[in-house]
């Protein structure tokens, strides 16, 4: 009767030990990346104009990486706007115009149109060990047209409903409205759109209208406000 085959023992093929230990390493040793629609580049406001300043923020970052990478166009040395490593406050740059803040956001100062590109960060997303890159894209405009306002109602009565439509010349500008030259409080009276281009003043009461600013971009336009007797 034939004899059933031993296994092998361990020690008559060390390269099996070798193999599986080269496997593990390069698993830890070999960086990884990834493009994730998780994470974006947003600006604020959304567009630039000359000579003014933006903001580049993360969105989707909820926690803060060991260390952030800006680039301009493509990623690549060449191309590198900042390093900033987080726990030292480390930081290099190229360009004086540009800074980066504790909370890894970029500030691009006295804007020229130059500037229009695609901006990208990489950094490690610690959920998922992976690095990844957030891009995107600043629009430059040379100046910003002033908004178009326009009214639901040219005559407008005591404890009636107001509404007030902006229009820009750049489609997604940022616009901002104020009452009296301070940010317009809103309540359940007053509110915006999601957009910010409709305000909406229901029971319009004599003693809380006013001189109401819109502002878009560097322009801003005033609209008085009075209600009919």
């Amino acid at each position: 009767m034939e004899s059933p085959s031993k296994a092998p023992h361990s020690g008559d093929s060390p390269w099996t030990g070798l193999l599986i230990t080269a496997s593990i390493l390069s698993c830890w040793i070999q960086p990884t990346s990834a493009q994730s629609d998780s994470f974006s580049v947003v600006p604020k406001p959304p567009y630039g104009t000359v000579g003014s300043s933006i903001t580049l923020d993360i969105q989707g970052s909820s926690e803060q990486a060991p260390s952030y990478t800006w680039y301009g166009r493509t990623v690549g040395p060449s191309n590198q706007i900042v390093f900033y490593h987080v726990a030292t406050g480390y930081h290099t740059t190229a360009d004086n115009r540009k800074k980066i803040f504790s909370n890894s956001s970029l500030l691009i100062s006295n804007l020229t149109l130059s500037d229009t590109d695609n901006y990208l960060v990489q950094f490690l997303n610690l959920r998922s060990i992976l690095m990844v890159t957030a891009r995107g894209h600043l629009a430059m405009y040379e100046t910003a047209s002033k908004p178009n306002i326009n009214a639901n109602n040219a005559n407008i009565i005591e404890n009636g409903t107001l509404v007030f439509t902006c229009s820009t010349e750049h489609e997604g500008m940022n616009i901002l409205w104020f009452f009296n030259d301070k940010s317009l409080l809103l309540n359940e009276r007053k509110y915006l759109s999601e957009n910010n281009q409709t305000l909406t003043i229901k029971n319009v009461r004599r003693e809380t209208l006013g001189p109401i600013n819109v502002k878009s971009g560097i322009q801003s336009v005033p609209v008085e406000v009075t209600p009919s007797p």
